[in-house]
């Protein structure tokens, strides 16, 4: 299923490849949407997109957890641009 390949991009922060998937996924959905499910099917529809959301919450999850890394990542550089910036003005 291609939403547990997204989930497996985000355990392993491929996040370029989990955006490219996503957006993959949003087309199929697109499709198959746009079709009449007969009454046989909709309790298997109903149970996939349970599974769907389900894992959509890890992904999630994981995702925002790798934006806080990468914005502490960031404000690091960010502490270190300043204070040589300070050094090399004060030396001056």
């Amino acid at each position: 299923m291609l939403t547990e390949e997204i989930l497996q991009h985000a355990k392993q922060k491929e996040w370029d490849v989990l955006v490219k998937k996503e957006q993959e996924r949003r087309v199929l959905m697109g499709e198959f949407f746009h079709k009449n499910p007969g009454d046989h099917e909709m309790q298997q529809i109903e149970d996939t997109v349970r599974h769907m959301i389900y894992l959509d919450e890890k992904t999630v999850s994981l995702a925002e957890s790798g934006k806080m890394n990468v914005l502490k990542k960031m404000r690091n550089i960010s502490t270190a641009k300043n204070a040589i910036d300070a050094y090399v003005n004060s030396s001056s």
